[in-house]
């Protein structure tokens, strides 16, 4: 392949790359929002932990 080529074939894995970043950091606070503020203290045999597992169970099964 020329230069040109592999050069355009890169910068589009690096958007393709940086859009997957964004979508993974989107995620992930929304994650931290859920288990740290909406569900709160996750201590061993409390409802909180149960809804964390339930959340974490259902992130797990959308996500494939």
């Amino acid at each position: 392949k020329s230069v040109q080529s592999r050069k355009n074939q890169s910068r589009k894995i690096n958007r393709s790359s940086s859009k997957a970043d964004a979508r993974l950091l989107t995620q992930l606070t929304r994650d931290w929002q859920v288990l740290c503020h909406e569900i709160g203290e996750r201590r061993a045999g409390t409802d909180g932990e149960c809804r964390a597992a339930d959340y974490i169970v259902e992130q797990l099964r959308v996500a494939g």
